[in-house]
């Protein structure tokens, strides 16, 4: 196994409580004891397919991603990471698993400013641990922004438009995950379905034709656990 999250992070990801065992207190994140990760890192511990999802006469992109709950904590802890990252912070996760048709995570927080002139910084995140549906976010109220769902743009390596069908199946790379409430949105999710003792073995984030839990022109992604009949982790 060669998982250089498990480095950086396994130590805290062991401390965080679990969600079905009664835990009433949350935990704080921030910059304090969240790890700046490197630029550049690789695991063998994920692996992502690509697949087609479709609504009769329409067709999306759609992520079959599997990896261990150990291992999800630990990309949670990578996005977190980054959100608290002191300045611009973007991190190519290298995918090095075979089974793996997206060969990189290149991931980053996209923040606009208002008027090119006001931006925000987020302080930190208190995560409170709880049971997701297999659509998570769909009973929220008020609705999420859908601008505030996690975007996973799949591109080539060089992120240049697929001009060809050859070229667009040769899309090898996944630019992830949208602004700071994006990426917490996401790691939340991850903590949740990661607990030891969470039930769930299948995650689904759909587009505007589903049950919307990704942001508008984003990939659709399936998050699957052990036992999952989607788990493709070899």
């Amino acid at each position: 196994m060669a998982c250089e999250l498990k480095k950086l992070f396994g130590r805290l990801a062991s401390t965080l409580p679990d969600a079905h065992k009664g835990a009433e207190d949350g935990f704080l994140f921030s910059a304090k004891n969240v790890v700046r990760p490197r630029s550049a890192l690789k695991t063998d511990q994920i692996v992502i397919a690509k697949r087609i999802h479709a609504y009769n006469s329409f067709r999306v992109d759609s992520l079959s991603i599997s990896a261990t709950k150990e291992t999800y904590r630990h990309l949670a802890l990578l996005i977190l990471g980054i959100v608290f990252a002191e300045g611009e912070q973007v991190v190519e996760l290298a995918l090095t698993n075979p089974a793996s048709h997206i060969r990189r995570l290149r991931l980053s927080m996209l923040n606009v400013p208002f008027q090119n002139v006001y931006t925000t910084k987020p302080h930190s995140f208190e995560w409170i641990p709880r049971q997701e549906r297999r659509h998570p976010w769909t009973e929220d109220r008020p609705e999420p922004d859908p601008y505030d769902l996690p975007m996973f743009e799949l591109t080539t390596h060089d992120e240049m438009p697929a001009g060809s069908d050859a070229e667009w199946k040769k899309r090898d790379t996944v630019l992830g995950f949208g602004n700071d409430r994006a990426n917490i949105r996401l790691a939340e999710l991850l903590f949740n379905a990661s607990c030891p003792s969470a039930e769930g073995d299948e995650y689904e984030l759909e587009g505007e034709l589903g049950f919307r839990g990704v942001a508008p022109g984003s990939a659709e992604a399936t998050f699957w656990m052990p036992g999952g009949i989607g788990f493709d982790l070899p």
